[in-house]
């Protein structure tokens, strides 16, 4: 769990060599978290703010392993639903079509929830997918 905290912290602020080198070691274990969510969280937003096609040839393994660890990608983590994490990484890997649906779900879910903070993180992810692809599509 640390070294995910650790890469999304190097993510974060702007230390993306440091970032990508932990995202690799992590491809190299095989994604092996047993099903610690919030250490798959964090690799994922790593990922994310990454953005590099490095990050790419992890075969969306983050996206499954996420997927499986919970029920309709549902689970919710300090910094939002499952499922905008879900909708990042389909972004990351220009996989729009799957992010746009990621995002609604978690756009739902977040309005039923009356989280607001939730919500407007989803709207900045679907944004700026929505800015990769020019609104197309």
């Amino acid at each position: 769990m640390l070294t995910a905290a650790l890469a999304l912290a190097h993510a974060e602020a702007d230390h993306t060599e440091d970032a990508r080198r932990l995202l690799e070691e992590f491809a190299a274990a095989h994604f092996d978290l047993s099903d610690d969510i919030t250490a798959m969280h964090c690799y994922a937003e790593a990922a994310i703010h990454c953005g590099r096609p490095e990050v790419r040839r992890t075969d969306l393994r983050p996206t499954r392993t996420l997927g499986r660890a919970v029920s309709g990608c549902r689970s919710v983590t300090a910094s939002g639903l499952v499922s905008n994490s879900l909708g990042g990484l389909a972004t990351v890997l220009r996989r729009y079509d799957e992010a746009d649906a990621y995002f609604a779900r978690s756009a739902a879910i977040s309005a039923r929830m009356n989280a607001k903070f939730f919500v407007a993180i989803t709207d900045l992810f679907w944004g700026n997918m929505l800015a990769r692809t020019q609104g197309r599509g």
